[in-house]
């Protein structure tokens, strides 16, 4: 009974009565990082942007500006937008602050799901719509579990477990846990599209063709006449690996054996759920010192430009940069490979290096590309 009464009307009014609050004292914090973004971004203080509330209702979400200008071609991710001054307000959430007029407008609350862009609307399941019966929040279930590091479907499941356990007692334990987070987590991620896809391109792929989903998991013997075909494509090693071909079925098992057993590579294979089949392999290799190589190689034309590459390319990033904590992320493609190399780009991966007859392409010496990552 207290539960309906605390959603209906008791959440609402606390939330109006912190926001008034909070204007009040942190007023002068307003104004200093109001001043401090004026002299850091070009005389701009505040970033806007439409995102979707209760009901499904579109509304201008307001933060301090962390970034500088995109690119006239829009090209630039926000790694490379990023400024020590907009790590710094990301670091604590200080660009969050300005969310305080969004509350008082009665467009969000303190706690709830994280408001989402507009153009993801069409790409929920019908219980992950359970997020907008609510008000969104500057923080949440989702965000003291993980924030960008969780992946679309944890991350929309926990809200749908908010709006189901909603509480004053749960709400209360968010934001203890909100406070906990910002002053003992490490830096922020500064782009999460580095280790995921945007929710509608990435559902584009797999839940609105619902016949292409697909797997990372570690390779067992059980996998080697698939992972036969596969590494025998000379058409496909666009990357770490000469394209060798004639391996045989001893070759494979060794080349499992060994990966699984080498506590300095993290392979994985990629695998279509639905059709229990390999179509390639991806991972880091000589993991040390916080750095690592990359390599993936989809053997099967079937399934190459299809997006594949770049999700599974962002998951084993996701991968480096949080489970083994790395700091930068090398990789090798062949320089011809234009579209590739523009899709690593995009990523956030640039160019060091250049090594002339680097590798074997078609029995022949090719230019093999270095390219890096860092950590954000």
């Amino acid at each position: 009974m207290f539960s309906s009464y605390y959603i209906k009307y008791i959440k609402g009014i606390l939330d109006i009565v912190f926001a008034l609050l909070a204007f009040i004292v942190l007023s002068p914090l307003l104004i200093l990082i109001s001043i401090y973004c004026f002299i850091n971004f070009e005389g701009r203080v505040f970033f806007k942007q439409i995102r979707i509330g209760k009901n499904e209702k579109s509304y201008t979400i307001y933060k301090f500006i962390t970034m500088r200008s995109q690119s006239v071609n829009g090209e630039l991710t926000d790694t490379e937008r990023s400024t020590q001054a907009g790590q710094f307000l990301r670091k604590f959430s200080l660009d969050e602050i300005p969310q305080i007029i969004n509350i008082l407008k009665g467009e969000m609350s303190w706690i709830g799901p994280r408001p989402l862009l507009a153009k993801y609307l069409p790409y929920y399941k019908n219980e992950e719509k359970l997020r907008h019966t609510v008000k969104p929040g500057i923080s949440g279930l989702a965000q003291i579990k993980g924030r960008n590091q969780l992946n679309w479907d944890n991350r929309l499941a926990l809200d749908v477990t908010y709006v189901k356990t909603l509480s004053l007692k749960h709400d209360a334990l968010i934001v203890a846990k909100t406070i906990l987070i910002l002053f003992t987590k490490a830096n922020p991620v500064v782009d999460p599209r580095l280790l995921m896809m945007d929710l509608d391109e990435e559902r584009n792929h797999f839940l609105l063709k619902p016949q292409m989903p697909f797997n990372l998991r570690k390779p067992t013997l059980d996998d080697t006449e698939q992972l036969l075909e596969v590494k025998n494509n000379i058409n496909a090693a666009v990357t770490l690996e000469n394209d060798n071909t004639g391996f045989n079925i001893a070759d494979i098992k060794n080349w499992i054996n060994f990966h699984n057993s080498n506590s300095n590579n993290d392979i994985f294979v990629i695998e279509h759920i639905n059709a229990k089949l390999v179509i390639g392999h991806a991972g880091l290799y000589n993991i040390q010192n916080g750095m690592a190589d990359f390599g993936i190689l989809i053997g099967l034309p079937t399934y190459w430009n299809r997006g594949i590459g770049t999700t599974i390319t962002k998951q084993i990033i996701a991968i480096g940069f949080i489970q083994h904590n790395l700091n930068t992320i090398n990789l090798k493609v062949l320089a011809s490979h234009s579209a590739a190399i523009a899709v690593y780009k995009k990523i956030g991966f640039k160019e060091i290096d250049l090594k002339p007859g680097g590798t074997i392409k078609n029995g022949k010496p090719a230019d093999l590309l270095i390219m890096q990552i860092h950590k954000p």
